[in-house]
């Protein structure tokens, strides 16, 4: 197992070797640029969660972490794992039949939803119950992001038609709604404000729940794989151009974009929370984004390295790793206000 400092990383002069994360920042191309070298406070450690990794995890990359309704979540198959943030107790939650991949949690309406694309089927659990209350077929798009929540309503990228149908379902029973036609392919979907928004090739698609329709679309960067909402906009990471783009939710537009330096198909993730907006990749731990002005903060770098995913709650950073062992990394997140 990798040596962890005690209480925090720390953020020293040599190279650091047993730090998870040494502090210099990480040069990147920024358009031919790089942005100016500075030190960085060392985050603190605050708590090693220790999980089983499975078979899942490593040959599907069942990688998913989820903060929501006070808790943490992640998958160990064939259970949904609740996390406590004050007494780190773990409660299993079966998900029966699930296949793999799982794709990444979404939350609303009461509860935690999966998305197995292994079994085309998601999956609702109840964050009162602890249980599974909801199960239904749904062929969906096998991508990071193909299931929102919103408008009492599920919101699915659907695997027919060369990815160019949205399919919504009630969050009540499951029902099919709607089948939404879109302009073209798609890559994954989030829900912000009061619409529903899918990522194209190189557009936005925005979704009007009244009428379930696309009612506009917004040119963003080449190849958005990777789409989320927070900070009242939309969030798209575009691996064809390393571009993070900033939609807003109330006009449509971009206002603000980010070469972050990240190309390539691996697996990014994106996160809202305490000020900051996070963006996690597996060439890159973590890279911090001012939401407002869309300017680099500060880039978290070094010798360990976590699955590409990243969560915001409870005053912290929660991030995931499965070598050389299954861990949930508890960082103290800086204070932004």
């Amino acid at each position: 197992m990798l040596a962890l400092p005690p209480d925090h990383w720390v953020n020293e002069a040599r190279p650091v070797r047993a730090a998870l994360w040494a502090c210099p920042l990480l040069t990147l191309a920024f358009g031919g640029t790089s942005p100016a070298a500075e030190t960085l406070t060392a985050l603190p450690l605050e708590k090693v969660i220790p999980f089983e990794v499975t078979y899942s995890h490593t040959q599907n990359y069942d990688t998913r972490l989820l903060f929501a309704y006070g808790s943490v979540w992640t998958v160990v198959h064939p259970n949904l794992v609740r996390i406590d943030p004050k007494s780190y107790d773990q409660t299993n939650i079966e998900l029966p039949g699930v296949l793999g991949p799982v794709r990444p949690l979404a939350f609303g309406d009461g509860g935690i939803w999966i998305a197995d694309t292994g079994s085309n089927t998601i999956f609702k659990v109840d964050t009162a119950e602890d249980s599974v209350v909801l199960k239904f077929k749904a062929s969906m798009l096998s991508v990071q992001s193909p299931i929102a929540v919103g408008a009492g309503s599920v919101w699915t990228v659907a695997s027919e038609r060369a990815e160019r149908v949205v399919t919504r379902f009630d969050a009540m029973n499951g029902e099919v709604q709607a089948q939404i036609a879109l302009p073209g392919g798609s890559s994954g979907i989030a829900f912000e404000g009061d619409s529903a928004w899918v990522a194209g090739r190189n557009e936005v698609y925005r979704i009007d729940p009244a009428s379930n329709a696309v009612v506009s679309s917004t040119p963003v960067c080449d190849r958005p794989s990777t789409i989320a909402a927070g900070e009242g906009s939309i969030w798209v990471h575009c691996r064809n151009d390393g571009m993070v783009d900033r939609i807003d939710s109330w006009t449509g537009s971009v206002t603000g974009s980010l070469d972050v330096g990240v190309r390539g198909p691996g697996m990014v993730d994106l996160t809202a929370g305490g000020g900051s907006l996070w963006l996690a990749t597996l060439v890159v731990p973590l890279i911090e984004i001012d939401p407002m002005t869309v300017e680099l903060r500060r880039t978290y770098e070094g010798e360990f390295r976590t699955e590409a995913n990243v969560a915001y709650g409870d005053n912290s950073l929660w991030l995931l790793r499965i070598r050389p062992s299954g861990e949930i990394l508890r960082v103290s997140a800086p204070d932004r206000y």
